[in-house]
């Protein structure tokens, strides 16, 4: 069915009654509000200020130091001297040793340490006697004697005290180049009592080492000569330990 649409002007013929429109238009909706964009969270601040020194890591630190730890890493560098403290802060803290190391040294903070007491006259007495031996080998002569040194204690005051230059004698190696054998030599003739030494340790305090004093050298040049090839040994020292000069 076909429809028509009528006019106005038929519609109001017709009887029709046009309604009164409002009398003011709806009011507009208001527009929804711009919301603020919020910034990127700062690193929270611990209690109290930030200390001097310290710096915010940089993105991506594998082991961030917070002020709080600054704190506790400084105190240990300047107040503490207990041996294995550092390792045991670095454990507290949930860090690397040589994270807490590093973190130090960029901060130019040393570990204090406890000074060196003076050395006595038995203590410097032990040191001359086995001068010969590493600085290792020392330590270990004085914890028996009931002292307690550190190898790099003992290599200092065995430096300044110009201790080796005192020691009369050769060790097994030295003993053998002036003869011109080799060590195994010597060796077997300390084990066959032929030649007396003193023995003692190397620096890593496992192997062992000897001394020979110049009147034992002597002793042994004059007694076994004839195992002696004089064709091999330094002339000069050979006149020299047989003269005793």
């Amino acid at each position: 069915m076909e429809t028509t649409r009528e006019t106005v002007e038929e519609y109001l013929s017709r009887g029709g009654a046009i309604k009164q429109l409002p009398s003011a238009l709806p009011p507009k909706k208001p527009a929804p509000a711009l919301t603020a964009v919020s910034a990127p969270e700062k690193m929270p601040k611990e209690e109290g200020d930030l200390p001097p020194g310290w710096m915010p890591p940089k993105k991506g630190t594998k082991f961030p130091i917070t002020p709080r730890m600054h704190e506790q890493i400084r105190l240990a560098y300047q107040t503490n001297t207990d041996k294995g403290a550092i390792r045991a802060l670095a454990k507290r803290l949930g860090l690397p040793r040589w994270r807490v190391t590093r973190y130090a040294i960029s901060q130019c903070w040393v570990m204090k340490r406890k000074k060196e007491p003076l050395w006595t006259d038995k203590e410097v007495a032990i040191m001359k006697k086995w001068a010969y031996l590493s600085p290792e080998g020392i330590r270990l002569k004085l914890k028996a004697a009931g002292y307690s040194r550190t190898a790099t204690a003992i290599a200092i005051k065995r430096r300044t005290s110009k201790a080796r230059s005192q020691i009369s004698g050769e060790s097994a190696s030295s003993l053998a180049a002036c003869m011109g054998v080799g060590k195994h030599v010597i060796l077997r003739a300390i084990r066959e009592g032929k030649i007396k030494a003193q023995s003692g340790c190397n620096r890593s305090g496992r192997y062992q080492t000897y001394h020979i004093k110049q009147k034992d050298i002597r002793r042994y040049l004059i007694d076994y000569i004839s195992e002696v090839d004089v064709r091999k040994v330094d002339k000069y020292w050979f006149v020299d330990t047989l003269t005793g000069e």
